[in-house]
Order: C-alpha cells, then structure tokens, then sequence
C-alpha cells in the first residue's frame, strides 16, 4: 500500500508521444516575424542577410504556403530578441529583388488569424 498511484502517474507521463519541440515562449514569440511574399528569385541567403540588417536571426524557416510559386514564398523569423523583431517590421513593404515582401510580428498574424476565423464565423451564420 501507498505510493503505488505515484509510480503509475510516472509510467503514464512517458509513455505519451513527446512533442517534436516546446510551444513557444512569449518571448520566443515577441522575437518572431512572418515573411511573406518572397520572390522565387530570391535565394534563401539573400533573404537571411537582408532580414539581419535588423539583428542577428535564430532561426530561418520556410512556411508550406500550399500556393503557387507566383503567389510568393513564406517564411518564418526567429531573432534573437523582440527588440530585433520589432525594427524588423520597418522592412514591410519593402522591394527584396523583384517584388515587395510583407513582415508581420507573430503576435499580429496570430491577432489577424483569430479575427479572420471569427469572421469567417459571422458570415457562417448570417
């Protein structure tokens, strides 16, 4: 007796699938920007020197956008503070190469996403 429920709660808490990474951080996401628009013609070390203009980044990683090539490349930003990510945003709307790109904070896009969803929910009911 006693002390068996503990041990049980510990084999149940391995045996779960491990997420492949932590949910982020707020400062993980206050240190974020989505990229969007990016031309086929830029390569991904332009992109990276063009956006560390602004501090150094983490982490560079394309978004799967499952649009065409003509609709623009997706990625996302991880600097190394908010502070970076927040000078970032003056580059929205800029040209890189060919055409203009949009930078939005993670926060943002997640504000603009629920909002959008929301939307799409009124619209369902009218």
């Amino acid at each position: 007796g006693g002390g068996g429920f503990g041990t049980d709660s510990g084999d149940f808490v391995s045996a779960r699938p491990q997420a492949p990474k932590p949910a982020a951080s707020p400062e993980e996401i206050a240190a974020t920007v989505y990229v969007a628009g990016v031309s086929p013609s830029v390569n991904d070390q332009t992109l990276k020197e063009f956006l560390e203009c602004c501090g150094p980044l983490k982490s560079l990683t394309p978004t799967p956008t499952g649009l065409g090539p003509e609709h623009g490349r997706q990625y996302t930003a991880v600097y190394a503070d908010a502070g970076a990510a927040g000078s970032a945003l003056v580059l929205n709307n800029m040209t890189l190469v060919d055409r203009a790109i949009t930078v939005v904070s993670a926060e943002q896009a997640m504000k603009n996403a629920l909002a959008s969803m929301a939307q799409q929910q009124l619209m369902q009911q009218q």
